[in-house]
């Protein structure tokens, strides 16, 4: 009776909850989302969920070809055996608490499948992983060339992705998505082929990284603090340029260069009293370097 209360980020987790019978108000049939839930009624919610879930408490290995899981609960981890050469694994209405280890096969599927951390191991072949529907992934670390895809999801998605490794220089991560923040943590080679990233974090550990963005995609924000290569016609808002040497085949919207980039100009900018003679002087907090890396120590 007092769904116009809950808070939209909760909406649909308090409607599944309802429609499972885990949740169903109090006497006068509301949730009262803004009081305080009492101990009872927190034990009673969670007995309820233990009792209506499948569930198993052990990692579960999948090492059988196309296999297909569902309407399970995973409180531990599920492992793609590094042995598992087929062509799809798919989990639908599934959760996983722990953490799902793609060490082999050939494409996953998540289809209202929700997913704490995915871990991207698969050294032999390029995996490729789709969310569907209701299927939110809180956490993908990324150690190898691999394609992450969004299609028709109605929540969250592929929000964190991180690239780190020595595996993801060599072989291309493929993202397809609206996704809020990935990482580059170690030197990679992404492509953004369809959609968009919020936060594109480049850290130090990253430089020499080749991204590519194609055509339509779009970068709210490029935080780069290792130098990387820019190629493509998609669109960076803005870009946050910690280090130089940063190349861009399209420039992007907007270029902010903090922590030194930024030279503290003498006489002060808008200054009225200094005289018609007097030395422009530009200091950086860094040294400025010519393209043979040498410092440019030189007063002009």
């Amino acid at each position: 009776k007092d769904s116009t209360s809950i808070a939209n980020w909760a909406l649909d987790g308090a409607k599944k909850c309802y429609q499972k019978g885990y949740m169903a108000g109090d006497h006068n049939k509301k949730f009262n989302p803004t009081g305080n839930l009492t101990r009872a009624e927190a034990v009673k919610i969670i007995e309820s969920i233990l009792s209506g879930e499948k569930r198993t408490k052990n990692d579960v290995t999948i090492q059988a070809e196309n296999q297909v899981l569902s309407d399970m609960l995973y409180t531990g981890n599920v492992v793609i055996s590094a042995g598992n050469t087929g062509n799809t694994v798919t989990l639908t209405n599934c959760r996983i608490l722990g953490t799902l280890q793609v060490n082999g096969g050939g494409a996953v599927l998540l289809n209202n499948t929700g997913v704490n951390n995915l871990a991207m191991n698969n050294t032999a072949t390029e995996m490729n992983v789709t969310a569907k529907g209701d299927s939110p992934v809180n956490h993908a670390l990324v150690s190898y060339g691999c394609t992450l895809e969004e299609s028709g999801v109605t929540g969250p998605g592929l929000p964190k992705v991180t690239l780190s490794g020595t595996g993801v220089k060599s072989k291309d991560v493929k993202l397809f998505g609206a996704f809020t923040t990935v990482t580059l943590a170690n030197e990679a080679s992404l492509k953004l082929g369809l959609g968009s990233i919020e936060t594109l974090k480049i850290e130090a550990g990253g430089k020499g990284s080749k991204i590519d963005l194609a055509s339509g995609t779009t970068v709210a924000v490029a935080d780069i603090s290792g130098a990387s290569n820019f190629t493509g016609k998609g669109v960076i808002a803005k870009a946050y340029l910690r280090v130089s040497g940063s190349t861009f085949e399209t420039a992007p919207l907007s270029i902010d260069g903090q922590n030194g980039l930024v030279p503290t100009m003498t006489p002060a900018h808008g200054s009225s009293n200094a005289a018609v003679n007097t030395d422009i002087k530009l200091t950086f907090g860094e040294a400025l370097r010519n393209t043979s890396g040498g410092s440019l120590t030189t007063s002009y």
